[in-house]
């Protein structure tokens, strides 16, 4: 047993630790049923549970959820946003998810599988530096489908590169500030040997005006 201070308490008879507990107004928590001896802890068990559920939130916010993005897709989408889409799918690969495309025929288009497949295979190929086919072409009635998922190995060293050009312009960011400050202060003491050039001038004027004066 563990008491309320953290101390090792040894091996005790369960009567005395819940003895123990009640002594000190706190419970008697099993921490390690499967242990032999089991362990247990003297502690405030609403404290305990409340600060449990709290890391354990924490560490499923720090957990990214795999997402399936589904992105469609059209026999006559034009370039530009073909490349919208490519970009987008980029993003979302990078960031873990699973990325779908979907291209549906509608009326006569059926009749030109080939260039479906065509589209499914250029996006595929713009993406190969990030992803891996996981569900390749398949055509299921008028749908035509593929899922990517991420490729882990060129996905972190592409977030490597983006970290060390983050790293870089924020190098930069305070080079500059830094260098505006310096400029700044060079500035302030010009002006402030200006003001002081200027007063002792003024008071060898002033000296010079008291001794005609007298003369």
């Amino acid at each position: 047993m563990i008491d309320h201070t953290g101390r090792k308490v040894g091996v005790i008879q369960k009567f005395k630790a819940q003895q123990m507990a009640k002594d000190v107004e706190l419970d008697l928590v099993e921490l390690n049923p499967n242990a032999k001896p089991p362990v247990c802890k003297i502690m405030d068990y609403g404290k305990y549970k409340y600060e449990r559920s709290k890391k354990e939130h924490q560490a499923a916010k720090k957990q990214h959820q795999v997402k399936v993005k589904e992105l469609r897709l059209s026999v006559k989408i034009g370039d530009h946003d073909l490349d919208v889409k490519i970009r987008n799918a980029r993003e979302m690969l990078i960031a873990g998810d699973r990325v779908e495309f979907m291209l549906r025929f509608k009326g006569r288009e059926i009749a030109h599988r080939e260039m479906g497949r065509e589209l499914m295979m250029k996006v595929r190929s713009k993406l190969e530096d990030v992803a891996v086919v996981e569900s390749d072409i398949k055509l299921m009635g008028k749908v035509i489908r593929m899922m990517l998922v991420p490729d882990k190995r060129q996905i972190e060293r592409i977030r490597q590169e983006r970290l060390k050009e983050r790293r870089e312009e924020e190098s930069q960011r305070k080079s500059k500030r830094s260098r505006r400050q310096e400029k700044l202060s060079r500035r302030l003491e010009e002006e402030n040997s200006e003001r002081l050039e200027a007063a002792d001038t003024s008071k060898d004027e002033n000296s010079e005006k008291t001794d005609s004066d007298n003369e």
